[in-house]
């Protein structure tokens, strides 16, 4: 073989390579746009550019994705989702919102006092399998997930609560927002009287934090300028926020807390209206639930500062 055609032979392998390296990373199957019965998103190329059919032809079929059976299930009435809680609505309650505005319907399996036994402990980390922190926790078929945050995206995936994942600014500002809510949470909790706090530590929640935060809500709310933080409908960004503003703020302080806040307030209302949630707020299961403890009104604990 001469020098002139050794190197046409090896142009020839490497135009061949290129070909089958561009047919593999450009062929699309059919069945992987097929949708199972777990929420997923599909994820397209832009512009993308033909391909020779006939020479994909000679290409090995891709094997589509396995998909376990606990992954496609979907709860229904006769076989719900459990959550394992305590009876209290607490850190579960933005996943209890989640699931009734997704319509997934569930059964709660609560400890009998609090703080749980050891024995409801170890079971929960049987269950669980985390070594520290197992509830809230929530069974799907013969499957458990663990962490409330991470259980409130999946129970929006698996409901069609979430943005489209696509949009990466959409994505940041749910994340952002469940982020807020979680803010206000932790300073929340600094107020709990049963948990020690002091009549200063509540007058402050009242009247500096929770403003302070309401403020920061309603700010994105006009922002935003639709009837939802991420548009026309309700995403698990709001389900978040609702949760921190009304479990943790309006529902424990006295008289009208967003009075200042007209547009937060609502808001609040058109959340309320969501056939799921509003069904749940209603419902006996919900009732059930203890509460968190209301406050003396801001006047009374300035009284009791005075007197210090």
């Amino acid at each position: 073989m001469t020098v002139d055609q050794s190197i046409t032979a090896a142009a020839t392998a490497a135009v061949s390579i290129a070909a089958a390296f561009y047919i593999l990373n450009h062929h699309q199957p059919t069945n992987r746009n097929q949708k199972s019965t777990a929420s997923s998103t599909s994820c397209t190329r832009p512009n993308q550019p033909p391909f020779d059919s006939n020479a994909a032809s000679s290409m090995p079929s891709p094997q589509p994705a396995i998909v376990s059976s606990t992954e496609q299930i979907m709860p229904t009435h006769e076989n719900p989702a459990k959550l394992y809680y305590y009876n209290a609505t607490g850190r579960a309650n933005h996943i209890r919102l989640t699931l009734a505005a997704a319509n997934i319907p569930f059964v709660e399996e609560n400890p009998k006092g609090y703080p749980p036994s050891a024995d409801q402990k170890q079971k929960w980390r049987k269950l669980g399998r985390n070594t520290t922190t197992n509830v809230p926790m929530l069974q799907l078929g013969d499957k458990y997930y663990t962490q409330s945050s991470a259980i409130l995206r999946m129970v929006a995936r698996k409901g069609g609560l979430m943005p489209d994942e696509n949009n990466y600014d959409a994505m940041y500002t749910m994340d952002k927002l469940i982020a807020d809510a979680e803010d206000f949470r932790l300073e929340a909790y600094k107020s709990f009287v049963l948990w020690g706090a002091s009549d200063r530590d509540v007058y402050y929640f009242i009247n500096k934090v929770a403003p302070l935060h309401f403020e920061n809500m309603e700010r994105q709310l006009k922002e935003a300028g639709t009837d939802f933080y991420l548009g026309g409908k309700l995403t698990v960004a709001d389900v978040a926020i609702y949760d921190a503003v009304v479990n943790f703020g309006t529902s424990r302080i006295p008289g009208d807390s967003l009075k200042n806040f007209a547009v937060l307030k609502e808001w609040v209302k058109r959340v309320e209206a969501n056939p799921g949630i509003s069904s749940y707020l209603k419902s006996e299961q919900y009732k059930s639930l203890a509460k968190f403890e209301k406050f003396l009104t801001s006047e009374q604990y300035a009284d009791i500062l005075k007197k210090e």
